[in-house]
């Protein structure tokens, strides 16, 4: 009988403490669900909507002139469907046949806009910048070296501004006209 009489006196969880523990289980469990699923979204529209940025701009040469006094004359359009950002831009020139980096006549930091000075660019026109939707402008870059006379280089622009988008075109070394 002793033993029995112990078994009778043990005493468990009662089902109201059991049916609260499953209870504060549950909400808790829903609890930190929304918070993850919340913050995931929240990290999902934010990449897309850089995304649909990104796919928005386009930035295109329109022509490039290359001249051996170390000038480059550069014509953009804003082919995209919002105002862009774009300065500072760096102009990486490559020596088309050995693919070196032209250190001379590379030029880091050129502003594009009028309103802001810069030693190195000139802007010809016809529009005060190509930032704006649809605009096309025409820039002279001097570059401070010189570019040999019928070489073949490869031209970069980096719009650092723009998560470093690049655009490149190709051009000849030639006389500059009068």
């Amino acid at each position: 009988m002793k033993i029995r009489e112990r078994f009778d006196r043990k005493k468990g969880v009662t089902p109201v403490i059991a049916v609260l523990l499953l209870l504060m289980m549950t909400v808790a469990a829903a609890g930190g669900a929304y918070i993850w699923i919340t913050q995931l979204q929240d990290t999902i529209t934010g990449r897309t909507q850089e995304d649909m940025d990104r796919w928005n701009r386009d930035v295109s040469i329109t022509d490039l002139d290359c001249y051996e006094n170390g000038v480059i004359v550069a014509r953009f359009r804003n082919s995209g469907d919002i105002a862009l950002n774009i300065n500072p831009v760096d102009m990486l020139v490559h020596d088309r046949a050995t693919g070196e980096r032209q250190d001379d006549l590379t030029v880091y930091g050129m502003n594009f806009i009028s309103d802001l000075t810069d030693n190195n660019v000139e802007i010809l026109g016809p529009d005060d910048d190509f930032s704006n939707v649809n605009n096309i402008a025409a820039y002279r870059i001097d570059t401070g070296g010189d570019l040999e006379l019928y070489n073949h280089y490869d031209i970069s622009f980096r719009f650092t501004d723009m998560n470093d988008m690049t655009v490149s075109a190709r051009c000849r070394g030639e006389p500059e006209p009068n």
